[in-house]
């Protein structure tokens, strides 16, 4: 946090859930899709001092998408991560994702913020997948920490 008007660190997403892809490799075994990205975070914060303010949240930076022969499931109440080593194809495209929080300041080092950003990426497409795919709305909520 730089003044109370700005924050700046780094972030990261990705795709948790295992979504198969109705495609299959030369060996007939399904395939799973990944996709993750992150980069610059970048946080304008008007009116900080108030008790409910607002943020203009940018995410600059770089990710991939692809179709593998593993990915990440839940079995059992369990987590599990398969290698990636059976990856078919892959596609690495630039991000920007901008959005705006409202922001709620609970104690002078806890505030709770919701807000919605739209993440457009870069032209690229494989398989039966386009860049068009991985675009869109999302919404998020976060409790942040520290000393504000």
């Amino acid at each position: 946090v730089l003044g109370r008007s700005l924050n700046l660190g780094f972030a990261g997403y990705g795709l948790v859930a295992s979504e198969t892809t109705n495609n299959f490799d030369s060996n007939g075994e399904e395939l799973h899709l990944y996709m993750g990205y992150g980069g610059l975070h970048i946080e304008p914060v008007l009116m900080s001092e108030n008790l409910v303010h607002v943020t203009f949240p940018v995410l600059l930076g770089v990710g991939a998408y692809g179709e593998s022969q593993h990915g990440v499931y839940f079995d059992d109440g369990e987590f599990f991560i398969e290698p990636l080593a059976g990856t078919v194809s892959e596609e690495v495209f630039l991000v920007a994702e901008p959005g705006v929080n409202m922001e709620l300041n609970v104690f002078k080092f806890m505030r709770l913020a919701a807000g919605a950003s739209y993440r457009f990426i870069s032209s690229s497409d494989i398989g039966n997948f386009q860049s068009s795919d991985f675009e869109g709305f999302n919404g998020n909520i976060s409790l942040r920490l520290g000393w504000f």
